[in-house]
């Protein structure tokens, strides 16, 4: 009696494991393909997010060239910015933009659009939060993408207050290079969860010279304070 309780206890046991171990690997396996959905739905609004700003400055047509960029990373592996490949910031960016900060309905303008673009980041976020939590690398990406909203709301409160002082100005410059910088880590993140080509690279350097960055900030103020001197 006692051998056959032990045995019946052992064969419960060992049973009790596999079926936890597969009921564990289908619960991994739906939340893996939930979970690769919400990426997806994420970094669409991250995109829309990021290449509406670069828009709203005045360069129609930047999530055209991203995509452009993206495509040629998959098909050659030539990232933005090296070799024959162009940067993703279209040229003449910098100058672009001091001439916008000088209007202020213009900065205004971009202030509301941006406005808009976080909406859309908050949207994204309350809808797929539930599900990026429930993984350690997921909700890596989740805290990324809040990081990235955060940012993006400091570039608008910066862009209303450039006129107060030259510290202003480079507070904006330095916000708007963290933005893109956090959406470079943010793709990264992504296409390694979903296994596809690195686009942006690993550290700030080549994110940098994907972007076609660093522009000076500390110049770009510097420039935009010395022009109203001169007015």
């Amino acid at each position: 009696m006692l051998t056959a309780l032990v045995a019946f206890a052992a064969t419960l046991a060992f049973t009790l494991l596999v079926v936890d171990g597969l009921m564990e690997r289908r619960e991994t396996e739906k939340w893996e393909n939930v979970g690769g959905v919400a990426i997806r739905r994420l970094s669409g609004d991250a995109f829309l997010a990021c290449a509406g700003t670069i828009h709203t400055f005045g360069f129609s047509g930047q999530d055209i060239r991203m995509a452009d960029a993206f495509e040629r990373v998959a098909s050659s592996g030539e990232r933005p910015g090296s070799g024959s490949c162009p940067p993703l910031l279209p040229e003449g960016f910098e100058a672009t933009v001091l001439e916008l900060l000088e209007d202020p309905d213009e900065r205004e303008d971009c202030a509301r659009v941006m406005e808009d673009l976080l909406d859309v980041l908050d949207q994204s976020m309350a809808r797929w939060a539930p599900v990026m939590l429930r993984a350690t690398e997921l909700a890596e990406m989740l805290n990324l993408y809040s990081l990235k909203r955060e940012t993006l709301s400091w570039v608008v409160g910066s862009l209303r207050t450039v006129d107060e002082s030259p510290q202003h100005r480079l507070d904006f410059w330095s916000n708007l290079r963290v933005y893109l910088a956090l959406f470079a880590s943010f793709d990264e993140l992504r296409r390694g969860a979903l296994k596809e080509p690195s686009v942006f690279g690993a550290t700030l350097d080549e994110h940098d010279r994907a972007w076609g960055l660093p522009f000076d900030a500390q110049r770009a103020a510097r420039a935009a304070s010395q022009a109203r001197r001169t007015r």
